[in-house]
């Protein structure tokens, strides 16, 4: 796929989700592309996500010894009498290396609701996803997300810069990008149809996850 082919792409997602009456309608748009539909994101590896977590449920396990105050993972926790699945759990996260991630979702979790936006640095997915975890209006956002967004609201990027934001991965320096994002997701002409739909936030980020995907640079898809 070239650039002007991506620019295409972008510009016509965007035109059918702000004409999107339902969640169903923005499902449409990834089913009836069969390229999107093949970078759609796999709801077998992603169920939807129906839990919660309160600030207050985080307090608790930091005053229960769970998390530390800076809300990383007690270091001998692997050692207390934890149920199979936490077991489980802890287990997959330690080999994966992740058990240092959960402080950047404990701190999205405390900062959900908040207009101040996140300093760039690592962590920025993660914290996102705190948000989201705590307040269903806050989105999920990911590389691929971030990518078909930036693509949009860039029609004018020449050449190098319409591959760079292709070529992008990292989030750790696109706080602005990402509250720029979130801003839209207020302030777009949306029908009210959508809007009503409390899904409509999490489904929008899915079409945009196939959109990113599809035309992060180096694919073969076309």
């Amino acid at each position: 796929m070239n650039n002007a082919m991506a620019h295409a792409l972008a510009t016509r997602v965007f035109k059918e989700i702000l004409n999107a009456r339902s969640c169903k309608d923005l499902l449409q748009i990834v089913e009836s592309d069969p390229v999107l539909y093949r970078n759609r994101l796999n709801r077998e590896d992603y169920p939807e996500l129906r839990l919660f977590i309160s600030t207050e449920e985080i307090k608790a396990l930091k005053a229960s010894g769970v998390l530390t105050q800076n809300g990383r993972f007690h270091a001998d926790l692997s050692a207390t009498n934890m149920s199979p699945l936490e077991k489980l759990l802890y287990a997959m996260a330690w080999k994966n290396g992740d058990l240092s991630k959960i402080a950047h979702i404990v701190d999205g979790v405390h900062s959900a609701g908040s207009s101040i936006p996140r300093e760039s640095g690592p962590g920025q997915v993660f914290h996102q996803f705190g948000r989201h975890l705590a307040d269903r209006n806050e989105p999920i956002i990911d590389q691929h997300v971030l990518r078909g967004f930036k693509l949009w609201k860039t029609p004018g990027a020449d050449e190098k810069q319409t591959n760079s934001i292709r070529r992008m991965s990292l989030l750790d320096r696109q706080s602005d990008w990402i509250g720029a994002y979130k801003l839209w997701l207020k302030t777009a002409a949306l029908t009210t149809e959508l809007r009503q739909d409390s899904q409509h936030v999490m489904n929008i980020d899915s079409v945009l996850f196939a959109l990113g995907k599809t035309i992060k640079l180096g694919r073969i898809d076309t």
